[in-house]
């Protein structure tokens, strides 16, 4: 919560960058205490959290090389060859966000390198690794390309993350421990989406969020929520009741327009 506050209130992230990185951010608020090696829920979670706000999110496997540049100790995590061993993902992932040629990536402090400086949530945009305009197209259309890398300094760290050939985009989504869970982890998406709206919703928060020129679902919901009791009393579903809704029905996120 002491990153989520700034994130809301300084008025340093444009409300775009605001809008898609509380929930990855409230995903860890709640993560905390849990096992570190979280990367595939957190994605399979966040993707449906995202959707439900009317914004793609694409859990993809990266590889991701961690130099100290200091010692030059390199440390690589993932692999070009992402795959599952049981309920074992054998490999790293991330979060793409086509509407905005971003990358999130929630988990990265399982790595003990990385969590010494708790910096938080990575999110970067991608570069074509040859940048051609045919390339640049590609990316512009939302289209995230083999070999494609982003470079992301903390502190005396270089994290340099690689995506990975096409016949591995569907792999994160297609393991047991995702396909047995789907309806879980789709109403942990729900509820952090409302939770998301919540906060966005706040007076203080409304108006930037408002802002936002490429998640027009996000300002649809807004204007719904405004005002709106959260309701948490039905088998653990968050809902909204809506100011003026003469039934008084709990609405799930799915539920309003």
């Amino acid at each position: 919560m002491d990153k989520i506050a700034p994130l809301l209130m300084s008025g340093h992230a444009a409300p775009d960058l605001m809008v898609e990185l509380l929930p990855p951010m409230l995903w860890l608020e709640h993560a905390t205490g849990a096992p570190t090696n979280l990367c595939v829920s957190s994605c399979a979670t966040l993707h449906f959290t995202y959707a439900a706000l009317g914004i793609t999110a694409q859990p993809r496997a990266v590889d991701l090389v961690v130099t100290n540049q200091r010692t030059d100790k390199r440390i690589m995590y993932g692999t070009p060859n992402p795959s599952w061993s049981g309920d074992t993902f054998n490999g790293h992932c991330v979060l793409w966000l086509p509407g905005s040629g971003r990358f999130i990536d929630p988990t990265v402090e399982q790595y003990p390198d990385v969590r010494r400086y708790r910096l938080g949530p990575i999110c970067g945009r991608v570069a074509a690794s040859m940048a051609t305009p045919a390339q640049q197209a590609r990316l512009a259309a939302g289209e995230l390309i083999p070999g494609s890398h982003v470079g992301v300094q903390r502190e005396e760290l270089l994290l340099l993350y690689t995506t990975v050939d096409p016949e591995f985009d569907h792999v994160v989504m297609a393991g047991a421990p995702v396909r047995d869970n789907l309806g879980e982890l789709k109403l942990a998406g729900r509820n952090l989406a409302m939770q998301a709206l919540a906060l966005l919703s706040q007076t203080e928060v409304i108006d930037r969020a408002r802002q936002t020129t490429i998640h027009p679902r996000v300002r649809v919901l807004l204007d719904q929520v405004t005002g709106a009791e959260l309701n948490d009393e039905d088998d653990h579903e968050l809902r909204f009741v809506l100011r003026g809704d003469p039934t008084q029905t709990p609405r799930r996120i799915d539920e309003m327009m």
